[in-house]
């Protein structure tokens, strides 16, 4: 069995991942595995603007951060299934 805590907070060792760590020091105290995946510095926008229905299409800045946010969760996706 293997524990893994994943943190998403921006800040690296920041207050979220000085807590995932703490946590998985105590478990790892019982004998699981553990490893931590952290996303820091990732800088994406996580608003697109649109009133209307399908108006979000016109945020080209939106739906950048998008896809790079899509990469992000590929990236993390993949890392816990290996």
């Amino acid at each position: 069995m293997k524990a893994i805590g994943i943190v998403g907070s921006p800040r690296k060792n920041g207050n979220t991942e000085i807590l995932t760590r703490h946590a998985l020091e105590a478990i790892a105290e019982g004998g699981p595995d553990t490893e931590l995946i952290t996303r820091a510095g990732s800088s994406y926008w996580n608003i697109a603007f649109g009133g209307e229905k399908g108006q979000v299409r016109e945020d080209e800045e939106g739906l950048g951060w998008g896809l790079e946010l899509r990469q992000e969760w590929a990236h993390l996706v993949k890392k816990v299934g290996s």
